[in-house]
């Protein structure tokens, strides 16, 4: 297996670039993995990779985990990783195709369902630009994503037969505040 020797870790919390940077120097000082401080938006994203990729350089993977308006990050992508790791919000369910508003300044709040896109509105907009999903983790908070030409090597999963919630909460409970967090507003593809 190829190692990594070039990497980008971007975060807007200056205490995680500051602990990120340590562990790099620590434990990769021959590797290339930069970090950068910044927020992340929908119109900063391609910049802020091209500043240290160039647009014929391939990407291994690439994880789009904002807190938010993840949808909108990847929506605008430009880069064409083998992999993309996307958070989602699990509180949609499996049949919501939707997503909160962009909002460049969004903040999550910590405990707060609003937030996020559902899973079958990023597994549509991943086939839209030749993406295939392969796998969901068990917190049910990440999808993985294949690009098209290395589909043939995976499973390629259904995201309605394969969503799943996590196990701490009741069907009843999870049915009662996505009926609540369905009421909020949001943009439905």
């Amino acid at each position: 297996m190829k190692k990594a020797n070039k990497g980008l870790f971007v975060d807007a919390s200056n205490e995680k670039v500051l602990i990120f940077k340590n562990i790099i120097k620590f434990f990769f000082k021959k590797r290339k993995i930069f970090v950068k401080n910044s927020f992340i938006t929908k119109d900063n994203i391609n910049k802020i990779i091209s500043e240290y990729f160039s647009n014929d350089e391939e990407i291994d993977f690439i994880s789009i985990d904002v807190d938010g308006v993840d949808y909108y990050i990847f929506e605008n992508l430009k880069f064409r990783p083998k992999i993309i790791c996307i958070e989602y919000n699990f509180w949609f369910g499996k049949d919501a195709k939707c997503s909160i508003p962009y909002s460049e300044n969004f903040k999550w709040e910590i405990g707060s369902i609003y937030s996020g896109a559902s899973l079958n509105a990023i597994c549509s907009l991943a086939l839209s630009k030749d993406y295939y999903l392969v796998a969901l983790e068990s917190s049910s908070v990440n999808a993985f994503f294949i690009r098209g030409d290395l589909k043939n090597q995976f499973k390629i999963l259904d995201p309605s037969k394969n969503f799943k919630t996590p196990l701490r909460y009741t069907e009843n409970y999870m049915e009662e505040l996505k009926g609540k967090l369905l009421k909020k507003d949001l943009v439905y593809f």
